[in-house]
């Protein structure tokens, strides 16, 4: 069973992006793979999986991951949206004035990839599209997993520079 979940999700992952930062999710409500959007899955979200040795990182992670799992539950509506696009902002910006502060030598590559999502999200919020089960489902995986590569890729990089750094 779970070998045919992740396959699944991997087919997912596949045809609605290569997560460094790009999001698809306007082709991926267009264009369902036949098969898997009928299916119910969801992708684990990591909460209460520590993702950073920096306290405020780690817990920022954990509600964003936690606004996503409630994205995934039947009647969300687009204020849950609204919310992760809150939350995400407040989010990066904390990043921001960390890499900023500390003269991060990844900090454009890596703004770069926070102003792609805030883009996306934002077309998401302003989207008139009704959340139906179908359409929730595929955003709210596609959103998982590009947190999840972003928070276990290029997030993993700048926390090993400020560890690095005396200002934790």
């Amino acid at each position: 069973m779970a070998a045919v979940r992740k396959a699944r999700i991997l087919a997912v992952i596949g045809v609605y992006g290569d997560y460094s930062g790009r999001l698809a999710v306007q082709v991926a409500a267009k264009k369902l793979v036949p098969g898997v959007a009928q299916s119910r899955f969801w992708v684990q979200a990591f909460t209460m999986r520590k993702t950073s040795e920096l306290i405020w990182q780690d817990t920022q992670h954990q509600k964003l991951f936690q606004i996503l799992d409630r994205l995934k539950r039947p009647g969300a509506d687009r204020e849950v949206l609204c919310r992760l696009e809150a939350y995400t902002e407040y989010h990066f910006e904390l990043e921001e004035q960390y890499m900023l502060l500390l003269d991060f030598p990844g900090r454009d590559q890596h703004i770069e990839t926070h102003n792609r999502f805030r883009e996306e999200i934002g077309k998401l919020v302003q989207d008139e599209q009704e959340l139906d089960a179908q359409f929730q489902e595929i955003i709210a995986t596609f959103l998982t997993e590009w947190l999840t590569r972003h928070v276990f890729g290029i997030d993993k990089e700048l926390e090993a520079f400020i560890l690095d750094s005396e200002a934790k």
